[in-house]
């Protein structure tokens, strides 16, 4: 069976500190406690561009969301947009397709939300929505997913159809995956420690739980200028490698798993590149890279 890529998109991060540089442009050196005291008053400018900007768009007027939840990084606060990847998910080529929801009810409480899609011509994939808590000073927490997982049974190979799993998680506590918008490119690294709650249900009817504790570090390796997009044009990306390691704690026979991934973020438009490693072998579980997009458009 393949790995569940849904289990895989949930081991991205979670909660950690580190020193904020309240800069808006990326740094791409390590940014001292004095280096951050010394930048406070050309960087309170930095805040008031990238403020006026959200006003000019009219995101902070239509909304009542606090602007320090606004992060550009991951635009989730813009209900409507569209990013369509080219993709290969361990070694079948795919089709992911992300969409943007705004702002949405889950568990009873108010939350961003996006839509992620990917199904190869095996019919195998994902489908699941993901539910994101902004915090003013931690930035973006993902808090949850839920949708439908496709993997290959031991009879595919017969023509039988993929196995069909629906599956609702929650991360406890929810994984702090990017900084603040005024704190991009200015932590340098914060930890990772948290249980994906997973409840399963498969093709037959039979519900079944899982717990995964995830522990590891994002380290931030600065700007990478210029970027590429598909239209031509190159902007600044932002790049982050999280290194994991992960134990199924709800199975004790289960041996714990490593992971590494590399992610790009532009300013305006979110992830457009995404590399998932196993470093045992140096396979890649997972890669995908922005194709097209619509309703965003990167911001200078």
């Amino acid at each position: 069976m393949r790995t569940p890529y849904l289990f895989l998109s949930a081991v991205l991060g979670a909660c950690g500190g580190g020193t904020y540089n309240q800069g808006g442009k990326i740094v791409t050196e390590d940014t001292s406690v004095d280096d951050t005291g010394s930048d406070q008053t050309e960087d309170t400018g930095d805040e008031t561009e990238d403020t006026a900007e959200n006003e000019d768009t009219g995101d902070t007027e239509d909304t009542d969301i606090p602007e320090a939840c606004i992060n550009n990084y991951h635009p989730i606060h813009i209900p409507g947009w569209s990013k369509t990847f080219t993709a290969e998910y361990e070694g079948s080529t795919s089709t992911v397709i992300i969409e943007g929801l705004g702002e949405t009810d889950w568990n009873g409480e108010t939350l961003y939300a996006y839509h992620d899609q990917n199904t190869d011509s095996e019919g195998l994939g994902w489908d699941v929505t993901s539910y994101v808590r902004c915090d003013e000073e931690l930035g973006l927490l993902l808090v949850g997913w839920s949708g439908t997982y496709s993997a290959a049974n031991a009879l595919a190979d017969l023509g039988f159809p993929p196995d069909v799993y629906n599956i609702d998680a929650t991360l406890t506590p929810p994984r702090n995956y990017l900084p603040p918008e005024f704190a991009v490119g200015g932590i340098g690294s914060w930890d990772m420690s948290y249980n994906l709650n997973m409840n399963i249900v498969g093709a037959d009817g039979t519900p079944q739980q899982q717990v995964r504790l995830t522990e590891g570090d994002f380290q931030e390796v600065g700007a990478q200028n210029p970027y590429d997009l598909p239209n031509g044009d190159t902007v600044e990306a932002y790049k982050v490698n999280i290194s994991f390691t992960v134990t199924e704690t709800s199975n004790p026979l289960a041996s714990p798993s490593d992971g590494y991934i590399e992610q790009y973020w532009v300013k305006g438009l979110g992830m457009v590149k995404e590399t998932y490693i196993n470093p045992a072998d140096q396979s890649i579980i997972l890669s995908k890279e922005l194709s097209s997009y619509s309703g965003i458009s990167p911001i200078e």
